[in-house]
C-alpha cells in the first residue's frame, strides 16, 4: 500500500510502476514538469501496475504550482482498464471524464469485479450510469457528487440502483437529482440493510 499526499512526478510514477506487489495506490497531487507533458501517459505507467486492487488519484499541478486540475480523461482512462485486479476506483475532480469511461470499465470487463467507484465532479449522465449499472453487480458504494449531468430522468436512476443489487451507498450530493428521488433511493438501500 502507498499513499502520496504529496507531489509526485512522472518520473517518479515509472520508478512505483516497478513494485511488482503493489495492490493499493492514492496519489494527491501530481506534478506534470513540462507543459508538453501529456498526462495520459502517466496513466499508461499506472495501467502498468497490475497488481492494484486499489487506486485513488486526485490531481494534477502544471509547472509553478500555479494551476490544479484533474486531468483523468477517457482516453488516459482506457489504460486503466487494464488492471484487472481492481475492486475500489476513486477519481475525484474528474472534470474531463463522461459515460466513455463508464462504457470502458464495462467493454473491458472491469465493471463486474468494482466493489467501490468514485467518479465525483465529472460528465457523466443518468443514462451512462443506466448502462454501467447491468454490468455492476459487486458495487457497494457509488460516489458521484457533483456530477452536474446526473438527474432524475425519468425513473432511470431509481432503476439503476434498485438494479445495482449489492449497493449500499450512493453519494448524490451536488447532482441534478431531486431531494425526493434522493430520500426514495437512501429507502431501498435502508430496506437492503435491513433484509441482509
Amino acid at each position: 500500500s502507498l499513499s502520496i499526499r504529496t507531489s509526485i512526478t512522472s518520473e517518479e510514477l515509472i520508478l512505483l510502476a516497478t513494485i511488482p506487489t503493489l495492490k493499493r495506490l492514492n496519489v494527491k497531487l501530481w506534478r506534470r514538469i513540462h507543459d508538453d507533458e501529456n498526462p495520459d501517459d502517466d496513466l499508461r505507467q499506472v495501467g502498468s501496475m497490475t497488481s492494484l486492487e486499489e487506486l485513488q488519484l486526485q490531481q494534477w499541478i502544471t509547472d509553478e504550482w500555479s494551476h490544479v486540475e484533474n486531468m483523468v480523461t477517457d482516453t488516459g482512462f482506457a489504460y486503466l482498464c487494464s488492471l484487472q485486479n481492481l475492486k475500489k476506483l476513486r477519481l475525484k475532480k474528474c472534470e474531463k471524464v463522461t459515460n466513455a469511461t463508464l462504457d470502458h470499465l464495462v467493454s473491458h470487463g472491469r465493471a463486474c469485479r468494482l466493489t467501490e467507484l468514485e467518479l465525483s465532479g465529472s460528465l457523466i449522465d443518468t443514462e451512462g450510469l443506466v448502462r454501467f449499472s447491468r454490468h455492476a453487480p459487486c458495487l457497494r458504494s457509488l460516489n458521484i457528487k457533483y456530477c452536474r449531468q446526473v438527474n432524475d430522468s425519468g425513473s432511470a436512476l431509481m432503476e439503476a440502483v434498485e438494479r445495482m443489487k449489492s449497493l449500499e451507498e450512493i453519494l448524490l450530493t451536488g447532482t441534478e437529482v431531486p431531494a425526493s428521488t434522493i430520500e426514495a433511493i437512501n429507502n431501498v438501500i435502508r430496506q437492503r440493510k435491513i433484509a441482509a
